[in-house]
């Protein structure tokens, strides 16, 4: 019997938008902010700033390095706020309702200038005193020191509660931070907000209606056939790098991120000089890959520059020149070329490429999506480096 609920924030009482705060700082004048995005991601700027390590002065004040614009604490705060919207009236009188029957937590991933701004909100918009109004214990992220996905972060609500994991419900709309849950043995419930999902449909009477059942990832079949992770292929030295040329899609993006997270890539190049992309659609397709993968966009005219010398550059395109995948052996030190999804390569790239290879296709159709065509060579060549290791 579940008697214990603890409830993520954003995307599940608080509305969010993450495109919107993108939007306010290209009006300051940072119009490359994807880029400045993935270069703070990977300087962990924004999880310090969670964690409560930095302060508030020391993040506008990295903003303004990364984005090398004059702006002001206030402006970045302002449109750092951007990405919060609204408390559904709907939902806070759901957590009204669902006090009388459960004790209900709060555990939220977020930052001292969003709190505040928050905060303000409820008060001003619904007279709320803060969010401590409802729930038995709030704990934030940069408070406590901990973030979701560690499994600290749970044990930690539960321990400080005395809660027994087999009678709490956690709420959350990122998978990563259920299948967190689920391993320290509380039950789980994903609101999936891409395919309109809203907390509101789980419950009635402040009572908790039919949850869908959650798979737990770690569990399926899928997923068992690949638990012989292999190790040593390749070191920080002589990793791949993966390339992209022009790749328009998000989703693309996202599941290229993905791909070199599970080959293990050194780093993953976005060449393109138009970049205008949704940080929160290339999030969704990279998954954890998002903060884990060194990833970042990179000049369309340079981009050979970022990749080291004694490394061969083999460009996935069918040229006049291009030999079979299958027919030849890849060098120690490799990086992976792939273009635009509509016009593949753009000849000047090409023409910084050491050699071409191509896909064999059997069937009616002669063509394969960026990803695919990716996932067929890195793993191809995740092949041939177990062959080889195998048979020393």
């Amino acid at each position: 019997m579940i008697k214990n609920i603890i409830f993520d924030l954003g995307g599940v009482i608080l509305n969010i938008d993450f495109h919107k705060a993108a939007e306010a700082f290209k009006d300051l004048g940072i119009t490359n902010f994807e880029n400045l995005y993935s270069r703070a991601t990977q300087s962990n700027l924004f999880i310090n700033l969670e964690l409560g390590v930095i302060s508030d002065e020391e993040f506008y004040t990295a903003i303004r390095e990364l984005s090398g614009i004059s702006i002001s604490n206030e402006d970045i705060k302002v449109a750092w706020n951007e990405l919060l919207l609204d408390f559904p009236k709907e939902r806070l009188n759901l957590l009204k309702n669902l006090a009388g029957n459960y004790k209900l937590f709060l555990l939220s991933n977020t930052n001292k200038i969003h709190y505040d701004s928050y905060q303000n909100d409820l008060q001003i918009k619904h007279g709320i005193e803060g969010l401590e109004k409802l729930f038995e214990k709030c704990y934030f992220s940069h408070d406590i020191g901990i973030r979701k996905p560690e499994p600290e972060s749970y044990n930690y609500v539960l321990e400080q509660n005395n809660l027994r994991p087999e009678e709490t419900l956690f709420i959350d709309d990122t998978v990563l931070n259920i299948d967190a849950a689920v391993s320290v043995g509380v039950k789980a419930l994903f609101i999936n907000i891409d395919r309109g999902d809203d907390v509101l449909d789980y419950f009635e009477d402040g009572k908790i209606g039919k949850l869908k059942p959650y798979i737990n990832t770690d569990y399926t079949s899928a997923t068992n056939l690949f638990k012989d992770k292999v190790d040593n292929m390749w070191d920080d030295d002589n990793a791949p790098i993966l390339v992209g040329i022009g790749i328009r899609t998000p989703a693309n993006i996202g599941g290229l991120i993905r791909l070199a997270g599970t080959i293990g890539c050194k780093k993953v190049l976005f060449a393109d000089d138009k970049r205008d992309h949704k940080i929160s659609k290339i999030k969704k397709s990279a998954t954890n890959g998002f903060t884990k993968v060194n990833w970042s966009f990179v000049s369309l005219d340079n981009w050979n520059d970022e990749i080291p010398s004694d490394y061969t550059i083999i460009a996935m395109e069918t040229t006049p020149d291009a030999k079979m995948i299958y027919d030849v052996d890849f060098p120690e030190k490799v990086a992976i070329v792939v273009g635009d999804e509509s016009y593949g390569i753009y000849m000047e790239s090409l023409q910084k490429c050491d050699s071409q290879l191509y896909i064999p296709m059997n069937g009616i159709v002669k063509s394969l999506n960026v990803v695919q065509a990716a996932g067929v060579t890195l793993y191809e060549l995740l092949r041939q480096r177990i062959k080889a290791v195998k048979t020393k």
